[in-house]
């Protein structure tokens, strides 16, 4: 097998150089543009006979040679060429093409867009490749709903049609988000440092409610999907939480979760103020409908004291799919201080 060398010192690394312009000076010495014109075949002035040519430059040489072996040796060191920028281009922002790829703080990117000048991890238009050895947290060969148009869209899998589809928290199975689509490389990102775009640098980001595939950094009242904190504006490092592991404040307010399997829970409280009634009744309405139908309703006072403020529950009535009213019986005495009730409801 041919042994290729490495260039871990560029040609004339520490030697004589002179810089090569891009353009054709004047007169018409080497340049990028044309190389070493026809003057260089000529007859030197010192020649016989003697001509108008040019002396090949000793330092234009090394420079050259040191352009090249540098430039070989950043393949063979990184495996992805530097990250242009416009001070290595003459000022001028370089415009990569889609695919793309450039090394760039200690990071590999990819362009997603043609005539892509913008500055990698500032921008859309690039992507960080995952370059970890294992790719427990991506899934290869993903198949998207037509629906899923973007890189940094939201997704659930859809398996009545075999694919990743847009994902909403709805309380529909559509709410079971797996991760970040990767449309261009066919793969959804489903933990750690992935690409988004249009976030809030540090803030938890949740499953959007209303616009299906987005994140928001307003947590819902309801179906509360937590799919990571923001490490700048593009950059989501995803962690996606179970519902039930983060509706354990729930009980602290009046809200519901919505099951895929279609099951609703909700909870509350109301205040029910003091009275000289033996039996005491308060309204309660639900924060959304049962669709179908109640299962189980129950409510209780908070901390019921003897002979200071109510008790459990004697009973219900009017119970709908909307509303119940809790029925309570004082304890050796009437009510006499405002109190706390807090109720819940099982239905579908």
């Amino acid at each position: 097998m041919m042994m290729y060398q490495f260039f871990n010192t560029p040609f004339a690394e520490s030697g004589d150089k002179e810089t090569i312009p891009v353009s054709n000076p004047i007169d018409n010495s080497v340049s990028y543009t044309n190389g070493f014109g026809l003057l260089y075949s000529e007859n030197l002035p010192t020649d016989t006979p003697p001509g108008s040519g040019l002396p090949v430059p000793r330092e234009a040489i090394n420079e050259l040679y040191y352009e090249i072996t540098n430039a070989v040796s950043q393949y063979q060191s990184f495996g992805t060429p530097l990250f242009i920028t416009p001070a290595m281009n003459n000022g001028i922002a370089y415009p990569y093409l889609t695919g793309a790829y450039a090394y760039y703080n200690g990071e590999i990117y990819q362009s997603l867009s043609d005539n892509n000048t913008d500055t990698p991890g500032s921008s859309l238009n690039w992507k960080l490749v995952d370059n970890t050895t294992s790719t427990s947290n991506v899934i290869i060969g993903a198949v998207f709903a037509p629906t899923v148009t973007t890189t940094g869209q939201a997704v659930f899998w859809d398996a009545s049609n075999n694919r990743f589809d847009l994902a909403i928290a709805n309380g529909t199975l559509a709410q079971n988000m797996v991760g970040i689509a990767d449309i261009e490389n066919s793969r959804v990102f489903t933990s750690g440092y992935t690409l988004v775009g249009g976030l809030t640098n540090g803030a938890i980001h949740y499953l959007s409610p209303t616009t299906a595939g987005d994140l928001t950094n307003t947590k819902p009242l309801n179906n509360i999907i937590s799919a990571g904190i923001a490490i700048n504006n593009n950059y989501i490092v995803l962690n996606i939480q179970s519902i039930l592991a983060i509706q354990s404040t729930i009980l602290n307010s009046n809200a519901y979760i919505s099951y895929p399997n279609g099951t609703i829970f909700q909870s509350g409280y109301v205040s029910m103020a003091p009275n000289s009634q033996t039996v005491n009744q308060i309204s309660i309405t639900f924060p959304t409908p049962f669709p179908t139908n109640i299962i189980s309703f129950f409510a209780t006072c908070e901390n019921p004291i003897s002979n200071t403020h109510g008790g459990a529950t004697s009973g219900f009535s009017n119970l709908t799919n909307s509303s119940a009213i809790a029925i309570f019986d004082a304890i050796n005495a009437n009510f006499g201080n405002t109190v706390r009730v807090n109720w819940w409801a099982l239905g579908y």
